[in-house]
C-alpha cells in the first residue's frame, strides 16, 4: 500500500505535428490549370494577388509593416522634437 498523493503523477504530452510540404512546380502546374478552365493564357504575366498561402509569403509582409512602423515611430519623434523646439523658444522669449 502506497502513500497517498495530493498530486497525479504527469502524463507525456503528445503532438500532433503535420509537416507543410511546398513543392513550386506542382503550385505552378495547378495554377495553369486552374486558368486554362477559365480560359485565360496568362504563361509570363504576374499577378498581385494570391489566393494561397505558400512557403515564405509572410517575410514579405513583415518587411513592409516593420518598415512602416518604423517610419511612423521617426515622424512622430521630428513632431515631438519640433513641438519641445518651439517650446523652448516661447520660453526664452517671455
Amino acid at each position: 500500500m502506497g502513500l497517498p498523493r495530493f498530486f497525479p503523477s504527469l502524463k507525456h504530452r503528445v503532438f500532433d505535428y503535420k509537416p507543410i510540404y511546398y513543392n513550386e512546380q506542382k503550385e505552378e502546374l495547378e495554377n495553369r490549370i486552374r486558368q486554362a478552365e477559365q480560359g485565360k493564357n496568362t504563361v509570363g504575366e504576374k499577378t498581385h494577388f494570391h489566393t494561397s498561402i505558400t512557403r515564405g509569403s509572410m517575410r514579405g509582409y513583415i518587411k513592409e509593416a516593420k518598415k512602416r512602423t518604423s517610419q511612423k515611430s521617426n515622424l512622430r519623434l521630428v513632431i515631438i522634437l519640433i513641438l519641445l523646439v518651439a517650446f523652448a523658444i516661447y520660453l526664452f522669449l517671455l
